[in-house]
């Protein structure tokens, strides 16, 4: 799947691709159910299994996350998350949302995760997302992702080949009418996002209660 259209046959329908591969029917299942712990028992290698990760829009992160039972913040820090603490600005009169936030996260291993929003820009709402790891810094306007340097210029980052489409609906729409035909769990199910919806709901409550934890 290292060209558009053959990631596009396989999303259009996923089993018919894989039948033209030589591929036990454990393989294939494995694939199918995006079990990638079961599809490296079964024979797969890492650096195919990240193809179909990025097919499906995900990356190495939220990929090793769902192989450790973790979510992606968890996964993120290393370990599950011990502390949650939620402080946000003033609620905006006409929207009725806070246009500025702070969440910050501590794993049972010590480490911790920072992440700060702000809607008080100069210009349309959620223009630019920056995001800061521990090795690189990332800009992301619209369908454009630059790395952000200390010096010298922004570098772009072709996206154009990660997926059929660049557009995040689209691509939920695809997944998720895709998983009802193939009669598997969809990428981002219910049970794969609840422990980060159970994070959101202490923090829910937290600020609502206005106090600390």
């Amino acid at each position: 799947m290292m060209v558009s259209s053959n990631r596009a046959r396989f999303k259009a329908n996923e089993r018919a691709y894989l039948d033209e591969w030589p591929m036990t029917e454990e393989q294939k299942q494995a694939v199918l159910a995006r079990d990638l712990n079961r599809c490296i028992r079964a024979g797969g290698n890492i650096y195919f299994l990240a193809k179909i990760g990025a097919t499906d829009g995900k990356s190495f992160q939220q990929m090793a996350s769902s192989m450790t039972g973790m979510s992606e913040q968890e996964y993120q820090t290393g370990s599950p998350v011990v502390k949650a603490n939620a402080i946000q600005g003033p609620v905006h009169p006409e929207l009725g949302i806070a246009m500025d936030m702070s969440i910050q996260l501590q794993a049972a291993n010590g480490a911790i995760c920072t992440l700060s929003l702000s809607f008080n820009n100069d210009g349309p709402l959620g223009t630019v997302f920056r995001y800061i790891g521990d090795s690189a810094t990332y800009i992301a306007r619209y369908d454009d992702l630059v790395q952000s340097h200390s010096k010298g210029a922004e570098t772009p980052v072709d996206v154009s080949k990660v997926d059929v489409s660049t557009n995040g609906i689209e691509l939920q729409d695809r997944e998720f009418f895709a998983a009802i035909r193939e009669n598997r769990e969809p990428n981002a199910s219910v049970a794969q996002v609840l422990p980060c919806y159970r994070i959101l709901d202490r923090l829910e409550r937290q600020l609502q209660s206005g106090s600390c934890p």
